[in-house]
């Protein structure tokens, strides 16, 4: 929805957004900087920030200065991106002035200004589409005990596109400061998130300004686990806004998360007005007869497959869509844009609808953070059937109507209009499940082949990567492309039938039927290792280490697998593995083979309930996982009977 403000959530490794009001490296300061003491930690690091600062020096709401200085000092050369930097310069945030240096070993220097680092388009492959610029950074001799040093000053004309300031990055920070100015009558509001709110005040007497700093040394680098949740909800970092201005000409009232909603309304109200084309399309749609869920479903069918997603940036397109009317005359537009869309045709067929606004899942939820606008970067659409609320992303063409994509399931979301005044979580979709059911029969012959025919049941995400695999674009046939889903990796299986039904998101669900063969499976083998036909439960177990963060085990959702084996009459299986059943709070698993009279049977379901394990329940889940992985490698020892 905002690249602007979303990436400054997600990338820290290539800048920190953050301020100060500093000259660059006077005559003297660098041997004083190369002689700075690193404990045996910091000095094991890439590179490590001297001094992190900024300062935010708020003139009135529609004019500030923000200024940012960082001094890095480089320990190894392993990682090319220590020496580049890369800045937002646009209309709402202007580059007015940059100083950078880097200072080598030997007094080798470096220095660059503002004329000598040009604007660069933030998407380079449709700048017909984005006015998004950035000021690009790079220093090309960097090498072991190089300095850089770097300070750069906007002048932000909108409160709304203060960036946050961050605590904390992927290296060590010795300094870290955040300065604030403001005149005593201009209610700057600061948020802290991960970190300590109470800043030194300074007042001074006679002046009509207050100035607030936050100041941490020291300060380790966040460490990426395997298996964590999103990083941003472990960054530090504060967060600052004014209530009661005008943002982009609508009101912005930032006392309640309605406020927000009501200033998005006030964005996008003029836009949501049907028009001679919007209507061709419902008549073209032949609706009339169909109930009131068919109405939207083929509605929504229609978005999500016409309309091309193109991320748009031009002028207030971070946060304004464009016209219902224009997008459905060009098929082309971005999340904000086809939620508009959608949101307008399904009213105009009579059906109750609202846009609402969307953080993704891989940007974490923040529980305690305040009202701010920045905080979602997309956009979906909600309509009532029958009392139910129903959450569409038109964006998502492989996605069932009523089912949302796995980047959405468990994000925050915020209704503009309708009953929901507050943060609300999204789920995965009323009624369905995140889904997939395995049903399969092996038969061996008295050649060792295996002859495997399998039927998958897809719902929710999985009919989500199952669409996107066998997506019609991909230039590849489905035996082809069924290969990358077939158990093992057998160099002589072959694919012989593979059908499939429900590849439209109009259908509930993806259905495939596969037919294939494993030549020389079973041949002159007693003990068979099942890997080539049977569908193991793929298991991601976390590192055996101490950890900081949680764990989190995937989306909820359900595999279930059932296979029945028969063998020929001249073979029989002489033992098979213990079955296994595991119930705890995060997941339910049950697995056991069985032999009946004509076939052995496996059946295995695994369900994920609570997808974050807190750190001190990592060891036991980490066992449990474990004993499932033991259990999903088995093999059979089969004798011949003759």
């Amino acid at each position: 929805m905002n690249k602007v403000l979303a990436t400054t959530f997600l990338l820290i490794s290539v800048s920190l957004f953050l301020c100060h009001n500093n000259n660059a490296l006077a005559s003297g300061e660098h041997d004083k900087l190369c002689s700075i003491q690193l404990t045996d930690e910091q000095s094991k690091a890439d590179a490590v920030v001297i001094l992190d600062a900024e300062h935010l020096e708020v003139e009135k709401s529609d004019k500030s200065w923000l200024e940012y200085r960082i001094v890095k000092k480089i320990l190894r050369t392993r990682r090319a991106d220590e020496g580049i930097f890369s800045f937002p310069d646009n209309k709402y945030r202007r580059v007015v002035s940059i100083d950078a240096r880097a200072i080598h070993p030997g007094g080798d220097e470096e220095r660059l200004s503002i004329k000598d680092v040009p604007r660069v388009p933030e998407f380079r492959d449709f700048v017909m589409y984005s006015d998004q610029q950035s000021r690009l950074i790079r220093f090309e001799g960097t090498r072991r005990g190089t300095i850089i040093d770097i300070t750069i000053r906007w002048k932000i004309k909108h409160p709304v596109f203060w960036p946050p300031s961050i605590f904390q990055s992927h290296i060590p920070i010795l300094k870290k400061t955040f300065t604030l100015t403001h005149k005593k009558n201009l209610h700057v509001r600061v948020s802290a998130l991960s970190m300590t709110a109470a800043p030194d005040t300074t007042f001074t007497p006679g002046s009509d300004r207050i100035r607030q700093e936050w100041s941490r040394t020291n300060i380790d680098p966040l460490e990426m686990e395997s298996m964590m949740p999103p990083l941003q909800q472990y960054l530090p970092f504060l967060l600052l806004s004014m209530s009661d201005v005008k943002e982009l000409g609508a009101d912005l009232d930032l006392s309640a998360w309605n406020g927000i909603a009501r200033w998005y309304d006030g964005l996008s109200r003029g836009r949501m007005k049907p028009g001679s084309k919007t209507r061709d399309i419902l008549r073209d749609l032949a609706l009339n007869g169909l109930s009131e869920r068919d109405r939207a479903r083929k509605i929504y069918c229609y978005v999500s497959n016409s309309v091309r997603y193109v991320a748009i940036y031009l002028g207030l397109g971070g946060f304004q869509p464009h016209s219902a009317e224009e997008t459905a005359e060009n098929l082309y537009g971005d999340c904000k844009d086809q939620a508009t869309l959608l949101t307008v045709l399904l009213r105009e067929a009579g059906i109750e609808a609202y846009p609402v606004l969307v953080r993704t899942r891989d940007l974490g939820r923040l529980p305690d953070i305040s009202p701010y606008p920045g905080y979602f970067n997309h956009a979906i659409t909600a309509v009532v059937i029958n009392g139910e609320i129903i959450y569409l992303d038109p964006t998502c063409s492989v996605c069932s109507f009523g089912v949302l994509p796995s980047t959405l399931q468990g994000s925050d979301a915020l209704m503009v209009g309708g009953s929901d005044k507050s943060i609300i979580q999204l789920s995965h979709g009323p009624g369905t499940d995140n889904t997939l059911r395995i049903t399969g029969s092996v038969t061996l012959n008295e050649s060792g082949e295996a002859r495997v025919e399998d039927k998958f049941e897809c719902a929710g995400l999985f009919a989500e990567i199952y669409r996107s695999l066998f997506s019609r674009s991909s230039g590849q046939p489905p035996e082809e492309r069924c290969r990358r889903i077939l158990p093992g990796n057998h160099p002589f299986l072959n694919v012989e039938e593979v059908d499939l039904a429900g590849r439209e998101s109009s259908a509930p669900e993806m259905i495939m039927d596969v037919i294939y063969t494993v030549p020389g499976f079973m041949k002159n083998k007693k003990t068979v290792f099942l890997d080539a036909i049977l569908h193991k439960l793929s298991i991601s177990l976390p590192a055996e280490e101490d950890r900081v963060f949680p764990i989190d085990m995937g989306k909820p959702k359900i595999n279930s697998y059932k296979l029945d084996l028969y063998l020929p009459p001249s073979r029989m299986v002489e033992a098979i593995p213990a079955p296994v059943e595991i119930s705890c709070e995060h997941f339910d698993y049950s697995g056991i083979w069985k032999i009946t009279r004509s076939s052995i049977e496996f059946q295995r379901e695994f369900k994920i309930k609570n997808n974050i394990v807190p750190v001190p329940e990592i060891p036991e889940i980490r066992n449990l996982l474990k004993k499932i992985k033991k259990f999903e490698n088995c093999k059979l020892l089969i004798i011949d009977t003759h």
